[in-house]
């Protein structure tokens, strides 16, 4: 944000950076979803165009054991449901509409790996909530999203626009849990392993 104000001819000893923050996270109890043999991708966003989530949609239908579940509500709602039912995938994803802050948790925490696929952020909220939570991130390095998402540390930087850099971040997570496990400090170690 800092960048674009600057970009406005604003004088950047007129900016102050406040940066965003959580309440602290304490026990959250995933919520229940419907049984599945596979992954669960989970995405929580404005379903507006900037969150490029039909590209998610279109990633995950090529990838036959995930499911993706949409958190939020928005204008492009009835073009990704259009979309969904196109690809002839509405078996695997699940859309839920506007959720309370702490519903948005309950499914962050059921889910195996969160997605962030736009093309322009400030510093998301979604995603301090994300790793609070514990779940693995896949998010695209844009805006100030690299300023809390370490490539490989706490989670997989991509491109944005680049459904083959999403398909095969989610294909690696998901390698990856058949030796470490998915949630927390399992996942942080897998980065750091890989990275040796």
């Amino acid at each position: 944000m800092r960048r674009i104000v600057e970009g406005w001819s604003v004088n950047s000893d007129r900016i102050e950076v406040i940066y965003n923050a959580l309440e602290p996270i304490n026990g959250v109890s995933p919520i229940q979803l419907p049984s599945f043999a596979g992954a669960t991708v989970i995405t929580v966003a404005r379903l507006v165009t900037w969150k490029d989530i039909d590209r998610i949609i279109k990633v995950v239908s090529s990838i036959s054991d995930v499911r993706l579940i949409i958190v939020g509500d928005g204008t492009e709602r009835t073009s990704l449901e259009n979309l969904v039912t196109d690809l002839g995938i509405a078996e695997r994803v699940i859309f839920t509409e506007q959720v309370s802050k702490q519903s948005v948790l309950q499914y962050l925490k059921a889910s195996d790996i969160f997605v962030l696929n736009s093309t322009y952020e400030g510093l998301p909220h979604i995603v301090l909530k994300a790793m609070a939570v514990g779940v693995p991130m896949i998010a695209t390095d844009v805006g100030g999203t690299d300023e809390v998402v370490k490539h490989e540390v706490n989670g997989l930087l991509i491109p944005s626009m680049d459904d083959k850099a999403l398909r095969n971040a989610i294909c690696r997570l998901l390698q990856n849990s058949k030796d470490v496990g998915f949630h927390g400090k399992k996942h942080h170690k897998a980065f750091e392993e890989e990275g040796k």
